[in-house]
């Protein structure tokens, strides 16, 4: 497998460096290039775009909080994959526990996961229901 251009990857190795020195503009443009397959990969976990476009912002701002633990070891993008991981899980545990506390109708005993998911309605006959009466 043949490596990334190394004419972008030392782009990309610019781009940090000015990016853990404060600069926005530099963290900006990682950023841009990275956010459409993050948003892909929290969207498919969490599968709720609106709540996926949340957690990318809750994503970058601790990306931008801990720019400066990047040691550049591996691409950023693999740095950034794990920490979207994370958060978008996170956000499933939250809603859960939402769901649990303000939607406790919704929430069965006997599933183990704790899925927010309906009874089903029984379904009956109108002809019936009138010959009954």
């Amino acid at each position: 497998m043949a490596d990334a251009d190394p004419q972008s990857a030392a782009a990309e190795r610019a781009l940090l460096q000015r990016a853990q020195a404060g600069d926005e503009e530099a963290f900006g443009t990682l950023m841009r290039a990275q956010y459409e397959p993050t948003f892909r990969l929290v969207n498919s976990i969490v599968r709720d775009e609106h709540a996926a476009r949340d957690v990318c912002q809750e994503i970058w701002l601790t990306v931008w909080r801990n720019l400066a633990k990047f040691r550049g070891e591996a691409k950023f993008s693999t740095w950034v994959h794990p920490i979207a991981v994370r958060r978008a899980i996170d956000h499933l545990r939250s809603r859960r526990r939402w769901t649990r506390r303000f939607l406790p109708f919704l929430a069965r005993d006997d599933d183990p996961a704790g899925a927010a998911t309906p009874e089903p309605v029984a379904e009956s006959d109108p002809r019936e229901d009138l010959t009954r009466q």
